[in-house]
């Protein structure tokens, strides 16, 4: 290999491991995924200083994904800031924004707008708008940072002339997120059509038919959704901070448009958005019908699973409700496990059963006001034989 341009495969490969970082990631292949994390740590030193910071937003998301609430919290803990690159603070505020941080999240996405600015005021070629697309992205993390701030304040009209002179001046340069996502909101909120595979046209002679299969024409359903989604990760934009959601209909839309192919990453969606409405987009009857016994097992012991692991997060939202991640997880999760029931084996029953009996003997029942709907469908899940052979766990 001696003939090999190492200096060129040196800036090629993190580039391309970044890029499949961040596939595993969005297909749920999760050890594929940890290992390519750890090859890049090891070359930690040869990333430039973009590449770390998108290793660092890319664990972050790959955590929440993952519904590891702990984990998240400290992959922010360990994400150092970084004064040299404002658009990375900016989602970095925008991360701890979306677990509940909000005093952390307000001081790095002042300081991020502080840096852009000063960087753009510093700058000599005038044909290089790179600093005033940050500053765009930047303003619309911090107007959602602030308002949702404001909101738990009872201040709501804060910044608020500052920030519409800001979107014209930006709006000048053709800089205009606000717009983009209202482009995403006309596209997506409109009902799912459904493209055919097969079209039969009948031709002019009698009994002619003409079957046309089209196996290569592009969804465009799913690609404006995989796009939206995308759009959301470049930006760092959460789907909600707080009590305040973000254009969360539009959201839902692209979940659904997705899930046939990449259902690990609706599903991720689906509990960002924190509303257990939103469940039936994923897991409506009919869909819950096509689960198998065992893929509705694992599905459940992995959210009761984390709904454990948050237990400290979801007793720490008694003072903010639904303004919490985990008060959002602990909503969205028992509604998505009620479901499941109805496939699940009669150990997972009892499993979901004694979980149930834990939340009755707990302070913070209230935190689980979807436990009635739990209860109610996990004993009409069951035949009378299963409801009999229970009847010392139903009374306890």
């Amino acid at each position: 290999f001696k003939d090999l341009s190492w200096n060129d495969i040196r800036q090629a490969w993190p580039a391309i491991a970044l890029a499949m970082l961040r596939f595993y990631r969005e297909e749920g292949q999760l050890e594929k995924w940890k290992e390519a994390e750890r090859r890049l740590k090891t070359l930690f030193d040869y990333l430039t200083a973009e590449q770390k910071e998108f290793l660092y937003y890319e664990g972050f998301l790959f955590d929440l994904f993952n519904l590891d609430l702990p984990k998240v919290k400290k992959r922010l803990e360990n994400w150092p800031t970084n004064e040299s690159q404002p658009y990375w603070m900016a989602k970095r505020a925008a991360a701890f924004a979306e677990i509940g941080l909000l005093n952390e999240a307000e001081a790095n996405i002042r300081d991020a707008l502080e840096n852009i600015r000063k960087k753009l005021n510093q700058k000599v070629v005038t044909s290089d708008f790179t600093f005033v697309s940050q500053e765009s992205n930047a303003m619309l993390l911090g107007k959602y940072i602030q308002d949702a701030s404001a909101f738990l304040r009872g201040n709501r009209s804060q910044h608020k002339h500052t920030n519409i002179q800001s979107q014209d001046r930006l709006k000048g340069f053709e800089f205009d997120p606000w717009n983009e996502l209202e482009l995403f909101k006309l596209i997506l909120d409109r009902p799912l059509s459904q493209r055919k595979v097969v079209t039969t046209k009948r031709e002019f002679d009698i009994g002619q038919v003409t079957h046309c299969i089209d196996a290569f024409r592009t969804n465009r359903e799913e690609l404006n959704a995989y796009s939206f989604l995308r759009f959301c990760e470049e930006v760092g934009l959460p789907f909600r901070i707080g009590n305040s959601v973000l254009h969360t209909e539009t959201a839902m839309a692209s979940l659904q448009r997705i899930s046939h192919h990449s259902f690990f990453w609706a599903t991720a969606t689906l509990i960002r958005l924190g509303n257990a409405k939103a469940v039936d987009s994923l897991f409506s009857r009919e869909s819950v019908y096509r689960f198998k016994s065992g893929e509705a097992d694992q599905l459940i012991q992995q959210y009761l699973d984390v709904l454990n692991n948050c237990r400290a997060d979801i007793h720490s939202s008694n003072d903010l409700p639904n303004g919490n991640y985990g008060a959002r997880l602990a909503q969205v999760l028992l509604e998505v496990i009620s479901r499941l029931c109805c496939k699940c084996s009669i150990d997972t029953k009892r499993l979901v059963l004694g979980f149930i009996t834990e939340l009755y003997a707990s302070p913070d029942k209230a935190q689980y006001d979807k436990v009635k709907n739990l209860f109610k469908r996990l004993l009409g899940s069951m035949s009378e034989a299963e409801q009999y052979s229970l009847v010392p766990d139903l009374l306890n």
